[in-house]
């Protein structure tokens, strides 16, 4: 047994710390310490205005209110002093607790900080988080810009504007290699720990500036953060620096994602931008090839009075087009008139715009009466587009028909030739996708993608059945036109009757 008893003693000899299952947080330590020392004093202020009453003499009243009076004077400004409480904080962190930070609250208050969406401007919220994590007053935030200098962003320590910093140089170099976190006050008392610790004139003749937090992401410097001296003297240990790393490379990663993300922003400005100018053009294409043709047939048809007309008509389609493309383009806003429309109408102007190109493309109207809503001339150039790529693939011998139908409560449209086809795999990947074209530079490849876009806002859908080597089927679907009541026909009726005696 006394052999046992030894070697327990030298076991528990070994054992050089016990730690206690129990947990107290730092914040309820805190409060309850702050609580307690309070009255603690304002006892030992009540016993102590007994002694100078009693020894005050007939003025002993007087004089025991008013140290009572100077006393809670003394307790508001302790608690409501926030240097006072970043010492208090300390010193109990310091003897009461293996750590001086708790670690999982600061994580959470950095968290919240960064996701936050208010008032606060991104930067201010950075700044502040980070200084009161070290109990300091105030701080400021520099970020790289694209000429690759340093600039202020945002906090109260942060130079006027037009002070900036380059990028590169010993001291950047050393922060980032070993992510160092800089004390200004050594670099000011010469007691750097190496001689590439020299920050720039301007941060050490700032005595209001104490710590230089980098801020690294991808191995990367994006930026610094500059925190002011603290409200309570303090001396910069191991856990101050591990904490103000994690926290440095976590609002670099969110900064680098939201520089990215403002990148992106403005890379769909232009790409929409450039959409719109692909689109303008498809436009003026085709606007300009109307004109061409005229001026082409112009010298053969000098004789044909119905060349002539077709001639104003066509030229007069074009300025009312590109006259509505400048107007919503000065707006700002692109409008579609919506009308009903026949089908059977719309096929047989197709056919007169396109005869010109062989194969002659021809119509078959299987029911009239088809109607639907919608804008007409963006319908007329879907079309349009559909039976010129028919001709573009069918060779002069073949064949192109528009074909105008019904099935139950949708209009038909379907243009079939008898040209080189497509494949599965085409039709699938490349047949409607923007800007992707087999024409060269002759081609925007937007057309399709164009036609498309529009039957689905028009509430239809486009199908497209194609076999290599036998032909195409472009089948456009468009849900039919409500009936009208037997007034409105009439009114319609009138209409037309009006539109004709004008013409």
């Amino acid at each position: 047994n006394a052999l046992l008893v030894g070697l327990l003693a030298i076991g528990l000899g070994r054992i050089t710390s016990w730690q206690s299952a129990a947990f107290l947080s730092p914040r309820l330590v805190f409060f309850n310490a702050t609580l307690l020392g309070a009255s603690l004093y304002v006892l030992a202020m009540a016993a102590a205005s007994y002694f100078v009453r009693d020894l005050g003499g007939s003025w002993g009243a007087a004089g025991q209110m008013v140290f009572l009076a100077a006393a809670a004077l003394v307790l508001a400004i302790a608690v409501l002093s926030e240097q006072f409480r970043a010492w208090f904080r300390v010193t109990l962190a310091k003897h009461l607790f293996p750590y001086r930070y708790d670690y999982r609250e600061q994580w959470q208050k950095l968290t919240r900080a960064l996701s936050e969406s208010g008032e606060t401007p991104m930067h201010e919220r950075i700044t502040t988080v980070m200084a009161r994590m070290v109990n300091c007053a105030s701080g400021g935030l520099w970020l790289k810009d694209a000429e690759g200098m340093f600039a202020p962003v945002g906090g109260d320590l942060a130079p006027p504007a037009a002070v900036r910093e380059v990028a590169r140089g010993e001291f950047f170099d050393y922060l980032l290699q070993n992510e160092w976190v800089c004390d200004l006050d050594e670099a000011r008392s010469g007691r750097a720990r190496d001689i590439r610790l020299q920050p720039p004139a301007w941060l050490l003749t700032n005595p209001r500036m104490w710590l230089i937090v980098p801020l690294i992401c991808d191995k990367a410097l994006i930026g610094f953060v500059a925190l002011g001296q603290p409200l309570a003297a303090m001396r910069l240990t191991w856990e101050e620096i591990d904490l103000l790393r994690a926290a440095g490379r976590q609002i670099a990663s969110f900064l680098a994602l939201e520089q990215a993300a403002k990148r992106l922003a403005e890379a769909h400005q232009f790409e929409a931008m450039n959409r719109l100018a692909a689109f303008l053009m498809h436009d003026l294409r085709h606007l300009i090839a109307q004109q061409a043709l005229v001026v082409e047939n112009a010298a053969r048809h000098r004789g044909n009075p119905q060349f002539f007309d077709d001639a104003i008509l066509t030229i007069d389609n074009s300025v009312k087009r590109m006259t509505r493309l400048m107007d919503e383009l000065r707006r700002g806003v692109l409008t579609e008139q919506t009308q009903r429309v026949e089908l059977s109408d719309l096929g047989a102007e197709v056919v007169r715009r396109t005869v010109s190109r062989a194969p002659v493309p021809t119509l078959n109207v299987e029911e009239r009466g088809v109607e639907v809503v919608l804008n007409r001339d963006r319908m007329l150039q879907v079309l349009e587009h559909v039976v010129r790529n028919a001709q573009d693939a069918t060779a002069s011998g073949g064949s192109v028909c528009v074909n105008v139908r019904r099935a139950a409560q949708r209009a038909i449209v379907e243009v079939a030739d008898t040209g080189t086809g497509m494949d599965a795999e085409f039709i699938r990947n490349r047949l409607f996708r923007p800007f992707d074209t087999t024409k060269g530079e002759l081609g925007l490849g937007i057309g399709a993608y164009e036609a498309r876009e529009f039957v689905r806002k028009c509430g239809g859908n486009v199908e497209v059945d194609s076999v290599p080597g036998k032909g195409t089927k472009f089948i456009i679907s468009l849900p039919m036109a409500p009936l009208l009541a037997t007034a409105d026909i009439v009114a319609e009726n009138e209409h037309q009757a009006h539109q004709i005696a004008r013409s």
